[in-house]
């Protein structure tokens, strides 16, 4: 740290993964820092979500640059670490770096605005009691799955079942004699297919479009370690005779080979594993023209194909959700299923009420909180031009096949340096 670097006073809201680093990062240059954390853990939504799930990027690629943590494997054999084992790594940070003390748990931020006559930023937060706080800078790192994003449905009312987010679901085994559908095809929603599928009656997925472009956690089950150490843009940009065949060349020769492998070793009998594989690739091929590995949305885990495949008998593909009525599900094919819940596995939308819904915050505050839940509206996807550093959005840019981790820390650090 250069002693010559201006200091100043930053509060953080939000403590998860990205209100750790801010902290961090900041704290390295001299700042002063105060985080603001709604729940009463840090670790943001991997201490709220399905205990069963698991990362879809590995702890090689998702840890901070300065933290490997108490895994001393990470860099030998990279793997995925469960929503729990990653609660744990950023714990273990939060105490290796002596953050703690700088959070205040159970703190609600009620409202944000500036003080022009001070030229400094308020929040007001409630602990039980409110109180008011002064800040030269302040970094919103409430990240992007804070708030649940729930679609409507066509006579909703009517319907007697249950209909929640995924991320209201604690343990698979909730789905135990039940009949599941579940909506979307992301992530969470390629689990969720498949937890109800092992421990339901029925399961249903309705995908009212194209899923993304099917990557597994692990190539070739775990034989060559995770996936995302292989789905970098830049590895698949580079010029080859093919071009950006190359790619699907790939699929047609792992398609071949695996019929091979099925023909010669296998007696013509195919195991599950290479049933499912198989599958993936046929789905992608399916659907190569718009939903591919050049999309801004990818489904970075197999979960989906294997539910389809080795639970034909009880899972199956929907489309979109024409109505409901009380007790089942008029599909967009007219074909019409009984359910008792719909898991909706449909992401998340930002949101930052504290300024929007603001009665101290002025309205061009209020506009710039609205641009900013789009990232892309935002310079390197994280500074209003109108704001300059004052405020800083970290945690907000999401690549399509990637971890959000690495991204969001070199925004932290950037933004500590812009700070100084």
């Amino acid at each position: 740290m250069n002693e010559n670097h201006v200091k100043v006073h930053v509060g953080i809201i939000g403590c998860g993964c990205s209100g750790l680093v801010a902290l961090k990062e900041l704290l390295d240059e001299g700042h002063q820092c105060t985080v603001f954390e709604k729940s009463n853990s840090i670790g943001g939504v991997y201490t709220q979500a399905y205990q069963q799930g698991e990362l879809v990027s590995s702890h090689l690629l998702t840890m901070f640059s300065d933290f490997i943590g108490n895994d001393d494997s990470a860099l030998e054999k990279p793997r995925m670490l469960s929503f729990v084992e990653y609660s744990e790594y950023l714990n273990d940070y939060a105490e290796h770096f002596r953050l703690k003390e700088f959070v205040k748990l159970q703190t609600e931020v009620k409202s944000v605005w500036k003080d022009h006559s001070e030229n400094k930023w308020k929040v007001l937060i409630n602990n039980g009691r409110e109180q008011i706080y002064t800040f030269d800078r302040l970094a919103i790192c409430t990240g992007v799955y804070a708030n649940e994003n729930m679609p409507t449905f066509k006579n909703q009312c009517l319907f007697q079942g249950k209909i929640k987010h995924f991320k209201q679901v604690q343990l698979y085994e909730e789905f135990i004699d039940k009949k599941v559908c579940i909506v979307g095809s992301g992530e969470s929603a390629s689990d969720m297919i498949l937890a109800a599928a092992k421990f339901g009656k029925k399961a249903f997925l309705s995908i009212r479009n194209d899923h993304g472009f099917i990557v597994p956690r692990y190539i070739h089950g775990d034989r060559f370690g995770p996936a995302d150490l292989d789905t970098s843009r830049v590895h698949h940009s580079i010029p080859r005779a093919w071009g950006v065949l190359h790619t699907y060349i790939d699929m047609i020769n792992s398609l071949v080979k695996s019929y091979l492998k099925c023909l010669i070793y296998q007696g013509g009998k195919s195991n599950d594993y290479d049933k499912v594989r198989r599958a993936g690739i046929y789905m992608n091929l399916k659907q190569i023209k718009t939903s591919n590995i050049w999309n801004t949305f990818g489904t970075k885990n197999a979960n989906i194909v294997e539910a389809l495949v080795k639970y034909s008998d009880t899972c199956f593909r929907k489309p979109g959700i024409k109505e409901l009525k009380a007790n089942s599900i008029v599909f967009e094919d007219d074909s019409e299923e009984y359910v008792d819940e719909i898991i909706c596995c449909t992401g998340f939308r930002n949101s930052f009420p504290y300024i929007e819904q603001s009665d101290r915050a002025d309205q061009n505050l209020k506009r710039i909180a609205k641009e900013a839940k789009v990232s892309h509206n935002l310079y390197k996807h994280c500074l209003h031009p109108d704001l300059a550093d004052e405020i800083c959005w970290i945690g907000f840019a999401r690549p399509a096949l990637g971890a959000i981790p690495p991204l969001l820390e070199l925004q932290a650090r950037w933004f500590a340096l812009l700070c100084s």
